[in-house]
């Protein structure tokens, strides 16, 4: 996404990526996308992923972007989950 300066090579955007959505009598353009990458190791315990640490789900975090067409912007990413299988953490 150029016009949004976003560089991260791990966000995949989908075909239909901008949805309009009124919230609070207000509507709002939405782009959405997902984040999903292979980590190197856990962020809780500290092992070193070769292949343990199981992709787990995705949550949904909303961010508010500014504005797009004189109207607000709503950035949604799919981020991935993870679990270790040492520490159990998600």
């Amino acid at each position: 996404m150029n016009f949004l300066n976003l560089t991260d090579p791990h966000l995949d955007f989908p075909h239909h990526w901008l949805k309009y959505k009124v919230i609070k009598k207000v509507r709002v353009a939405q782009i959405y996308c997902t984040l999903s990458y292979t980590p190197r190791a856990c962020p809780n315990c500290g092992i070193v992923n070769h292949g343990q640490i199981l992709k787990y789900g995705f949550y949904q975090a909303k961010h508010k972007y500014g504005q797009f067409r004189a109207q607000p912007l709503m950035l949604i990413v799919n981020t991935q989950r993870f679990q270790c299988p040492d520490c159990h953490t998600t």
